[in-house]
């Protein structure tokens, strides 16, 4: 009789344990809350140096630009890339998206003295083509990733309006 009670309690037990784990299961399946993964560490001053030695270069307000970003629908990722970062050891970003709203946010930093700054590249996965808000610096922008042309590039300015630079190459009218 005891065998039988201490093999229906571990059978009871087991259960419960099993319980618990699916509840959790289930309750991170509810929980829309998706973080960014550092992709790499870029040199700013490279970045623009390229961008002004190309063949498609031309003077945009580099200094006025926070971010850059991309969706690519196909893949559903969103790249965002922080530019001109002052990085120090201790400076620290999280990008996450909470239901509709991407937030990028500065953890805790420490006074560097750094002239060089860095680009930072973030993709998040499994990004829907829908309608979020981009919080960043203190700034608030609409982005609907449902009306985002893939042969353009978007940019975040320091006033929270956006520019898109393309890919295209300009026709000219030869037509007079």
């Amino acid at each position: 009789m005891k065998t039988l009670n201490a093999k229906s309690w571990f059978l009871c037990f087991f259960i419960f344990l099993f319980g618990c784990s699916s509840i959790g299961e289930e309750r991170n399946k509810n929980m829309s809350h998706v973080y960014g993964e550092l992709l790499q560490k870029i040199n700013s001053q490279e970045r623009i140096s390229q961008f002004f030695n190309s063949e498609e270069g031309a003077f945009l307000p580099m200094a006025e630009w926070l971010l850059d970003f991309d969706y690519k629908e196909g893949k559903k990722k969103l790249y965002l890339t922080l530019l001109n970062v002052s990085e120090s050891a201790q400076t620290d970003y999280m990008v996450s998206i909470n239901n509709d709203t991407i937030q990028i946010k500065e953890g805790a930093s420490s006074f560097s003295n750094s002239i060089v700054t860095k680009d930072l590249k973030y993709a998040l996965d499994n990004i829907q083509p829908k309608k979020y808000t981009l919080q960043y610096k203190g700034l608030s922008l609409e982005l609907d990733l449902t009306d985002i042309d893939q042969k353009s590039k978007y940019s975040m300015l320091a006033d929270g309006s956006y520019v898109i630079v393309s890919n295209e190459r300009a026709k000219i009218d030869e037509g007079v």
